[in-house]
């Protein structure tokens, strides 16, 4: 298994050669004096030296006021631990202390700056619908070729001889059959030549389609169906008649 380094990891290795340094400077200076001591007596021996018996305990008592501190330390960062319940989640002022209720209450209002600040401002692309319109996610080159089997099924519903859709062929010729159908109309030509450029520029061109051209070809597609379903209807009123 790898071993990982990371903050906490870091932190406590730091905090143990931190330790481990100040503790063999602290048994140097304590050697170093207690040899002072000996060398200093009259003497020279541990025997009745009472500068040598005050560093000891000099040291002795550093050691334990240490290892106190160090213990009540750890023993409350527990019990304060422990208080906390682990069901509870602060909801109101009253919940917590006011300093840590405005830091909270500061670091989510910068968070929330930060996301607004972070949100783009250019909000139209190319191709794309403006958001806040009826357009809005859409995208005119999928959603006009999108509607491409009705109107073919629509126009071979009149026209069943008509040859397969294929997407080699040209729209506008490929919907040749009914072009006579369509431009019995008085704006039904004008709406078939938008439908189907459009549906070129979206097959075919790098341009994308902007928001009036694909506006204007969903409204030249509606039409030509209207028209075609007015053709099935007749059809159909004929074959009962017959």
């Amino acid at each position: 298994m790898r071993f990982q380094w990371n903050a906490s990891t870091l932190a406590r290795f730091s905090y143990f050669i931190l330790v481990l340094i100040l503790g063999l400077l602290l048994l140097v200076s304590c050697v170093f004096l207690l040899s002072q001591a000996v060398r200093t007596a009259p003497d020279r021996s541990w025997f009745g030296n009472v500068n040598a018996l005050i560093v000891g305990a000099a040291y002795i008592v550093v050691l334990v006021v240490s290892l106190a501190f160090c213990l009540k330390r750890r023993l409350s960062v527990r019990l304060g631990l422990a208080r906390i319940p682990k069901g509870r989640i602060a909801i109101g002022k009253g919940d917590l202390p006011k300093a840590v209720h405005i830091l909270i209450e500061e670091e989510l209002l910068r968070s929330c700056a930060i996301a607004y600040t972070a949100q783009p401002r250019i909000a139209r692309r190319d191709g794309w619908g403006t958001p806040g319109t009826k357009h809005e996610n859409v995208r005119f080159r999928t959603a006009i070729l999108d509607t491409i089997p009705s109107i073919d099924k629509a126009a071979r519903k009149v026209i069943p001889s008509m040859p397969s859709l294929s997407p080699h062929v040209p729209l506008s010729r490929h919907l040749r059959h009914i072009m006579p159908l369509v431009s019995a109309d008085a704006l039904g030509e004008m709406h078939f030549r938008a439908y189907t450029d459009a549906v070129e520029k979206a097959r075919y061109a790098e341009q994308e389609l902007t928001e009036e051209e694909f506006g204007a070809a969903v409204d030249s597609g509606a039409a030509i169906s209207d028209i075609l379903t007015a053709y099935q209807r007749v059809l159909s009123e004929r074959n009962n008649f017959q």
